[in-house]
This record gives C-alpha cells, structure tokens and sequence, in this order.
C-alpha cells in the first residue's frame, strides 16, 4: 500500500494494523490474541499479500493478509515440523518464503501461489534468527544465536555465535548451508549473541 500502512505485533498476541500516513496515526483494524498468537515476530510483503509469523517454545504459526483490506486470509500452523518461528526471507523472486525456527534449527519453506509448506531446510544451525537475501537471491544469510542467548529464553539458545550462508537451490524451494561465518568469541562461555542481520547494497560509481 505504498508504505501507508504497518502491521504490528504484541508480545502477548494479536495484531494492530496502523494507517501511519495519518497525523496523527490511527489504527485501521486489529486482530485478538485468538486470532493471532503471542510472541509475534516479522513481517513481510510480496505482490497483494502480507506474511506475519509468531513462535514460542511450543509453536509456530504463519498469517497470511491481504494488504488490499488486511483481511486474515489463512493461518498456516507450523507447530511439529518446528517451533518458535522468526526470521523470514522470500527468496525465487518471491515465489517461495523461508521462516527460521529457533527452537527446532530448521526453516521452513512455504509457496507463495498456494499458501502450503512445501519443504524443510534442516543443515542451518542451532537457533536461526533473522534472516536476508543476497541482491543476486543467490544466498540467504541467517543470523545464528549464542550459547548464552540475552533474550528468547530457553528455546533461542545456540551453540556457535555467527551467520550461516545459505544456498539458494531449485529456484528458491530449497537451500543448503554453504558456509558458517563465526562472529565473535566462540567458546562455551561467549557472550556473543547475534540476532538480527541486513544486507546492505552498496553501489559503486
């Protein structure tokens, strides 16, 4: 919608979806905590629809949107193939969404045309977090959490801080990991704890 619109998460459950064009800025529909679980975590947006995850130790739920009125038009329940739902990256130029479980290690991957998981990427790392895209959409990048996690709890608890890279394979259905990045001090005892990652484009004159 041109950037006029944001949609929200709360720490408890549900979802506010602001007009932030607006002075002041207004609330233009929100979901309940039944319709949308706690501990919500990003967002994206790709053509006329909008993907919202939340997880916990226990869970972990995708919410698809149409942005044209922000209707809820499916949930998509990841409970089983893993749990506490973070990062996501949509990679095959859209047609394929990846979302990081930390507490399982995995990513699943989600079609885009039909809303349906489609496969799991399970050679990640303990605890991915957020993830990006390279501008080439050849490799995704995930952050990797510390073994003395600073928020998250139990379930984000990692083993080697730093970034996994990850190969895009089959147009974007499925990925490798090609390459573990270490960041910062990597014994049991680090205090390092990475968590959230962007690429960023730098352009050359």
């Amino acid at each position: 919608d041109g950037g006029k619109k944001a949609y929200i998460t709360l720490r408890g459950g549900g979802l506010f979806i602001v007009d932030v064009s607006n002075t002041p800025m207004r609330v233009v529909k929100s979901y309940n905590k039944d319709e949308v679980a706690p501990a919500g975590c990003g967002g994206i947006a790709t053509g006329k629809k909008i993907y919202v995850n939340s997880g916990t130790a226990t869970s972990s739920n995708l919410y698809v949107f149409d942005s044209s009125n922000d209707n809820l038009i499916k949930h998509i329940d990841v409970s089983g193939i893993g749990n506490d739902g973070h990062g996501l990256v949509l990679t095959g130029k859209g047609r394929y969404l990846w979302m990081g479980n930390r507490a399982s290690g995995n990513i699943v991957v989600v079609d885009t045309k039909s809303d349906s998981i489609v496969g799991t990427i399970s050679d990640v790392g303990k605890a991915p977090d957020i993830m990006d895209i390279s501008p080439d959409g050849e490799r995704v990048f995930v952050a990797l959490r510390g073994p003395n996690n600073l928020t998250g709890g139990a379930v984000a608890k990692g083993e080697r801080p730093g970034m996994a890279v990850m190969r895009v394979k089959d147009g974007g259905a499925s990925g490798s990991r090609e390459k573990f990045i270490p960041l910062g001090d990597q014994t049991p005892q680090s205090p390092n704890d990475p968590h959230g990652l962007a690429v960023r484009i730098l352009r050359h004159r």
